[in-house]
């Protein structure tokens, strides 16, 4: 506690005064004097409770896992789509160049090598971690945010598919699970197109 030291003499006006500042000095000083004192008692109160903010952002976020089902053509499972490239990009709209189809900026490209349930290796299946469902709808409705699929073949060519954030947003708002913080699966039909592909600058894939 702040104490007044009392051989000095003061007038009156000197004494208010040195009270009145000592009143502002002694608010911080006793205000660091309790956080020390808990931080000495709790040396990880102020780790911890960052730490639980961070926790409490991260699982207000949500994992979408992307797999590709077993397809099979007469009996026989088709393995020509992999390796099988998976993107979650955004359609550069301010790119307006005639002779391509659409421009797409994306972070970064997983790479599935099977089917699900095949074998058991690690890239049967890819994850994204997406921002919270508020943040997510407005992404989603803006159209731009797309997952897509390319599985390259000889020649420079490729196959592409694309599956628009938007339509899982949609699916996952009428899904009970989702929304209350438990798991949920969907499955979706992709059509495969053939296109020429092309990435510039490690960032932008485009399609011609």
């Amino acid at each position: 506690m702040c104490q007044e030291d009392s051989g000095l003499n003061l007038s009156a006006e000197e004494e208010i005064a040195a009270e009145e500042s000592l009143s502002v000095y002694c608010k911080p000083v006793e205000l660091y004097n309790i956080l020390q004192r808990r931080a000495i008692r709790n040396p990880l109160f102020l780790q911890r409770c960052l730490r639980y903010k961070l926790q409490a952002k991260h699982k207000r976020r949500i994992q979408m896992t992307v797999s590709v089902p077993g397809i099979v053509n007469e009996g026989v499972l088709t393995q020509t789509v992999f390796p099988l490239y998976i993107l979650l990009a955004r359609l550069v709209s301010d790119v307006a160049v005639a002779e391509y189809s659409a421009v797409y900026r994306f972070r970064r490209a997983c790479i599935l090598t099977s089917f699900t349930g095949i074998d058991d290796s690690n890239q049967a299946q890819v994850n994204f971690i997406l921002p919270e469902i508020n943040k997510l709808a407005m992404e989603a409705k803006s159209g731009s945010l797309a997952i897509l699929l390319v599985s390259f073949a000889n020649g420079g060519c490729c196959l592409w598919g694309r599956i628009p954030l938007e339509s899982l947003y949609l699916s996952w708002e009428k899904s009970p699970n989702l929304s209350s913080g438990q798991r949920s699966e969907m499955v979706l039909p992709v059509d495969l197109q053939s296109c020429l592909l092309k990435v510039c600058h490690h960032s932008f894939l485009v399609i011609i």
